[in-house]
């Protein structure tokens, strides 16, 4: 399976993170996959707004161990009615880490994003340092 890479490229998706992506989001069955590169994230669309919402994942690249994105701006201790709050701020992508997020736009899966640390394309690629 291709991935879209930033710019104009792509790039055959390395079966770990396919592997992740679809340990992540088992009911996913879409065909776009899209890198990012950043050393932060904001998760502004966490929750449903207008049929527009993105579900969060973290994977470690070592072992492509899958876990949820914990609320990492209230340490998971806000009330629903402020998940608004984690709008305001972005997170900082842990080293050897993937942030995938599946995406969904007006309803409709628009593929999944995955992000990694600038420090960390090479490696996942398996395109060497």
């Amino acid at each position: 399976m291709k991935i879209k890479l930033p710019g104009d490229g792509t790039a055959e998706c390395p079966s770990t993170l396919l592997a992740a992506v679809r340990a992540a989001f088992p009911e996913w069955r879409g065909r776009k996959l899209r890198l990012e590169v950043a050393e932060r994230l904001r998760m502004n669309d966490a929750w449903p707004d207008g049929g527009t919402w993105s579900d969060y994942a973290l994977a470690r690249l070592a072992d492509g161990r899958v876990s949820p994105v914990p609320d990492l701006v209230s340490g998971g201790y806000a009330p629903d009615a402020m998940k608004w709050y984690r709008a305001l701020a972005s997170v900082e992508i842990p080293v050897g880490c993937a942030v995938l997020a599946h995406r969904r736009f007006c309803g409709r899966d628009v593929g999944v994003t995955i992000t990694l640390r600038p420090e960390n394309v090479a490696p996942a690629l398996g395109t060497g340092g």
